[in-house]
């Protein structure tokens, strides 16, 4: 036997001997297989937990950084995120590598290492049907820790998230947080409110736009943008709903938008992100930031947001149609349209109230226009306390890019 035991432990090393797998590996569930000559890839299911406010569900996965995996309901059961597998890759027998394959939306930090989708869990400190606290200390290998609360409030159409990060480093520590977002395959127009002629901010160099407006830039692979307005969003169709990300208190000053066109695996995918603006945190100082994903229904286009409300309009010979959708409910508020052009001439048209706004219905206010406007008219207002001002669109628009845009 002795004779034989480098011998056998060659051919156990080339696959040549197969072994049964047990049926849990480091507590995820593993299909057993026979594993045969050569490379041999299985799929790992890691556990998920599912929140649900009576409206929508949201899985997350509590052993890969808190990881939101599918964000679904009735209506909308593929999921408008895009979503996560994982897998093993066991080579010769012996040799065993990791896989992802797709996108999970964790909390990021622009330019901090040692945080991707990785195997590393986050401990449930509290939980509910409809949210849960998720802790990690590190997070990741970075020199924080990070608290993070998500809730799927009742009665609305979005995903909140609270974070708090501690700093752990000896030294200063200066972070942005990064809302990553990925929508699900297939397709989407981005609707992203971007400033003109800016060709630099304080994250870093962006590309030139001719003018403020609403852009989708499809096209291009990588995009920095400044951004004219607090959120950032994509239409979905067929769905016909658009998703937001609505950061808390933000400095849009020091802030940027980034977006990706190109393969995810063996697919093409879109991404939305907002990196917002930096805060400095001291030796065992901690910093908390917020965000909301929210879901507009039969609302392709937003043009601005007047606080949660989501604003649209168009004009049709001497009518404008002002188009409102919530993602919460919204007590009937008072609203007041302002028309302005560059020679300085000003129209306030008629006071109106909105009504009671629900999740899933738009509203459609028509007003009646003194005269003829065109295009050069801006649109302007106010609803409740929300002031708006709406931006003009350059969807897919190349031609109206400024000449440094790369």
């Amino acid at each position: 036997m002795k004779l034989y035991l480098p011998f056998m432990l060659l051919l156990l090393a080339s696959g040549c001997i197969a072994m049964q797998k047990t049926a849990t590996e480091n507590g995820f569930a593993v299909k057993n297989t026979a594993l045969p000559i050569g490379n041999v890839k299985t799929e790992v299911k890691h556990p998920r937990i599912t929140l649900d406010n009576g409206l929508w569900k949201l899985s997350l996965v509590p052993d890969t950084m808190g990881g939101f995996d599918r964000f679904y309901n009735k209506k909308y059961p593929r999921g408008l995120f895009w979503g996560i597998s994982y897998s093993k890759m066991v080579t010769g027998g012996l040799l065993e590598k990791n896989f992802t394959d797709g996108h999970m939306l964790i909390e990021r930090f622009w330019q901090m290492q040692g945080i991707n989708d990785s195997l590393q869990p986050m401990k449930i400190t509290d939980s509910g049907k409809n949210f849960v606290e998720l802790q990690a200390s590190p997070y990741g290998v970075s020199p924080i820790s990070l608290k993070r609360r998500v809730t799927l409030p009742m009665g609305e159409n979005c995903i909140e998230v609270q974070g708090t990060v501690t700093n752990l480093h000896t030294s200063n520590l200066k972070l942005r947080p990064w809302i990553n977002v990925l929508p699900r395959e297939g397709k989407i127009v981005r609707l992203i409110p971007a400033k003109g002629n800016v060709v630099q901010t304080s994250v870093g160099s962006t590309s030139r736009l001719a003018q403020d407006g609403i852009y989708s830039l499809s096209k291009e692979r990588n995009v920095f943008l400044a951004p004219a307005r607090n959120f950032i969003a994509a239409a979905l169709s067929p769905e016909n709903c658009t998703l937001v990300v609505l950061p808390g208190k933000n400095d849009l000053s020091r802030s940027i938008f980034y977006m990706y066109n190109g393969p995810i695996g063996f697919k093409k995918g879109s991404t939305i992100e907002y990196i917002l603006a930096d805060a400095s945190l001291k030796k065992g100082e901690q910093y908390s930031y917020s965000y909301r994903i929210a879901i507009f229904e039969n609302m392709p286009q937003i043009r601005d947001m007047a606080g949660d409300i989501a604003v649209d309009a168009f004009v049709q010979g001497q009518k404008l149609t002002v188009k409102l959708a919530v993602y919460k409910p919204e007590k009937s508020q008072k609203i007041q349209v302002i028309l302005s052009n560059k020679n300085g001439r000003s129209i306030k048209l008629q006071e109106k109230m909105t009504g009671d706004l629900i999740p899933g219905k738009t509203l459609n206010l028509q007003f009646e226009l003194p005269e003829k406007i065109d295009d050069n008219w801006n649109i302007s207002g106010q609803i409740g306390g929300n002031k708006f001002e709406l931006l003009k669109l350059f969807l897919d628009h190349n031609t109206d890019l400024g000449e440094n845009f790369k």
